[in-house]
């Protein structure tokens, strides 16, 4: 997808980007219209229920996080908001599940399952999407009525998406925890970071490389998340980095 497709678009200059890996997130909430998730880099759109009124919302946003950070083992932490507790329960999912072994599928669905997510019918709405028609399986945190899916290819990325999660939270977690494994040892670095508006709603499209010490490859973990308190679909994913990346910062192939 060339760079032009963003229309309004604040990029921090990197020496890659690999847009197969990118991940965008598009609402479009109008008249009681359903609001979409397009993941344009496999060509998903699912669709997300429309909001309810704000005070309503608002109740439903804090309970569902409430039940997201109890569902996932040490995702409480004393004195933050129920929000950040849950942002902070999803990216420990996500970093257990995707990137602690290093790309394993089978180490994936071994973390899934012994966190109790159930597995999904691949022909359900939505869950052979998330794994872009590749071989592979889709589990759900059945801890409210907001879903959040892991999605793990047997060849390919290891995706968490979330349809009502607190997108600073969800940033300053995986932050923090891409920070914890460099203090270790690991080797990080940006490949891209930019701000990106659509359906007058602004995200921050990242794309970190991580290196662990010792690890003959490296991963892409890449994180869409919104810039607003509001709950809103969050997407993160990680797969084994290319050798060499496929695309310059301008969105052409290198040839």
């Amino acid at each position: 997808m060339p760079a032009s497709a963003f229309p309004r678009s604040t990029r921090r200059p990197a020496h890659r980007w690999t847009l197969g890996l990118g991940i965008a997130l598009a609402a479009s909430v109008a008249g009681g219209v359903s609001a979409q998730t397009v993941l344009p880099a496999a060509g998903i759109v699912t669709p997300v229920p429309a909001p309810a009124s704000s005070a309503s919302a608002s109740a439903t946003a804090t309970a569902t996080a409430t039940a997201t950070a109890s569902a996932v083992p040490g995702g409480e932490a004393a004195g933050l908001p129920a929000p950040v507790n849950a942002a902070r329960a999803l990216v420990r999912l996500f970093f257990e599940a995707c990137v602690a072994n290093g790309g394993s599928y089978q180490g994936a669905v071994d973390v899934a399952i012994a966190q109790g997510l159930t597995p999904q019918d691949l022909e359900a709405a939505g869950a052979r999407a998330l794994l872009g028609d590749l071989p592979g399986a889709v589990f759900r945190l059945d801890a409210s009525d907001s879903a959040v899916l892991l999605a793990v290819a047997e060849r390919g990325p290891c995706l968490l998406w979330a349809d009502r999660a607190h997108g600073p939270g969800v940033r300053l977690a995986v932050q923090a925890a891409l920070g914890e494994r460099a203090a270790r040892g690991d080797r990080l670095e940006v490949e891209a970071d930019r701000k990106i508006e659509h359906t007058q709603a602004w995200r921050q499209q990242t794309l970190w490389r991580l290196r662990p010490a010792g690890a003959a490859a490296a991963l892409q973990i890449g994180l869409v998340s919104t810039l607003t308190d509001a709950p809103a679909p969050q997407v993160l994913r990680a797969q084994i980095a290319p050798a060499s990346p496929a695309f310059a910062p301008d969105g052409l192939p290198l040839r």
